[in-house]
């Protein structure tokens, strides 16, 4: 998203070195390139491709997000190393996992009567503090009237949309600022990364103050992920508003569970599952994108409820990531789920140091390593996905210890 000449920047400027990532487009990776082979394919999997322009038009400008990078570019494609795969193609390596027909989820299910939600939390600060620093202490400046102003803009321009892409929703954009707002405590936090974009970089000692920006950023963007449980966390079951006024503050909210979880190495209960069916309305295209997003979600979910204490559960997860990844569509936020779930599944049992092709896991974990590396620097196309894939870099080295 970059400003025409005219028109001021959204939100200050961020000092040299920490680059608004929002004007990058996405060349998703080749995550199942074969570890005996270096040849891939370069057909892209790009399901406009084949669109009527008329119907591509409509549902651009529907959901602009569908298609579009943060900045109105389109997304480039290219051969994926998770193999992007056509619709109804069988998943190599295993058979495909099918998801129940009934999976459904209460909003009690998210609340937090759970003993091991602190630990998750606890867990979560943690995972924030990139490479190992701390965001920076609070500075004790009261937040002013004109500070809600910055944040709104930044929140509005930047962020919230940039969750949404990630998550792929749109209650952050339509509903999340007026709870962002409400939170003064987030709003302070918010503020003072505001302040940091100011920082001088000539400055001296300015780029030693990149590092504990960058953790301070993950930290905010962790928060605002989290305001969707709140609207979940206090529903009243007993009230009398209409059934869907909340399903997308929910399915937010268990998204943001499913992503939690994967990064802390917590389980969820089957009762959390997101939603499988979808009330939209819209063309056959639509509907068969809506539902294999769904399914995505679902299946990680799924994946997370299983216990690998036992050997008999290897099996079953590799076949719901088999399944996953026909379903990543060359979509960032899909390919870094997925790869932090690889990470998650394999990488306390295989060796990174282990050489040749006849390891397919191996292979598999060290580019999706590898992936999670890179977006987490310059090749994330938003800063959200560059945080979360910091925090993802912070779980596997916690992994591996």
């Amino acid at each position: 998203m970059q400003p025409t000449p005219s028109s001021a920047p959204p939100y200050p400027q961020p000092p040299q070195g920490y680059v608004a990532a929002s004007s990058q487009s996405y060349t998703p990776p080749n995550l199942h390139a074969s570890s005996s082979s270096n040849t891939t394919s370069d057909q892209p999997y790009d399901y406009g491709a084949s669109l009527d322009p008329a119907l591509a038009a409509s549902l651009q400008s529907k959901s602009p997000d569908m298609y579009n990078g943060l900045d109105g570019q389109r997304q480039q494609t290219s051969a994926s190393p998770y193999a992007p795969t056509a619709p109804g193609a069988g998943a190599p390596g295993g058979q495909p996992f099918h998801l129940p027909s009934t999976a459904r989820c209460s909003l009690a299910a998210l609340t937090n009567t759970d003993p091991s939600v602190a630990a998750k939390r606890s867990r979560m600060d943690e995972l924030v503090c990139l490479d190992g620093i701390s965001p920076p202490p609070p500075t004790g400046r009261a937040i002013e009237p004109e500070d809600y102003g910055k944040i709104k803009l930044a929140y509005q321009n930047v962020y919230g949309p940039s969750i949404d892409k990630f998550l792929e929703t749109q209650w952050f954009s339509q509903s999340g600022i007026k709870y962002l707002m409400e939170d003064r405590h987030l709003c302070e936090r918010f503020a003072r990364l505001i302040d940091r974009y100011h920082i001088d970089p000539q400055s001296p000692g300015a780029q030693h103050t990149l590092a504990p920006t960058m953790s301070l950023e993950a930290s905010v963007i962790w928060s605002l992920m989290n305001l969707a449980r709140r609207v979940t966390d206090t529903a009243d079951p007993s009230s009398d508003a209409p059934e869907g006024r909340h399903s997308e503050a929910s399915d937010a909210a268990k998204r943001v569970s499913i992503l939690e979880n994967l990064l802390s190495g917590q389980h969820l209960e089957a009762e959390s599952a997101p939603a499988v069916e979808n009330t939209r309305n819209g063309t056959a295209f639509e509907i068969q994108l809506n539902k294999r997003e769904h399914d995505f979600w679902q299946l990680l979910h799924t994946f997370l409820t299983i216990h690998d204490d036992e050997a008999s559960a290897s099996q079953e997860l590799d076949s719901i990531l088999n399944s996953a990844r026909l379903l990543l569509d060359s979509r960032e936020n899909r390919d870094i789920v997925y790869s932090i779930a690889i990470l998650r599944l394999h990488g306390s049992r295989e060796s990174l140091e282990t050489s040749g092709g006849g390891n397919t896991h191996n292979h598999t974990l060290q580019v999706a390593k590898d992936f999670l590396q890179k977006e987490a620097g310059n090749n994330g196309t938003t800063q959200v996905v560059q945080r979360l894939c910091g925090m993802a870099m912070n779980a596997w080295v916690t992994l591996r210890r």
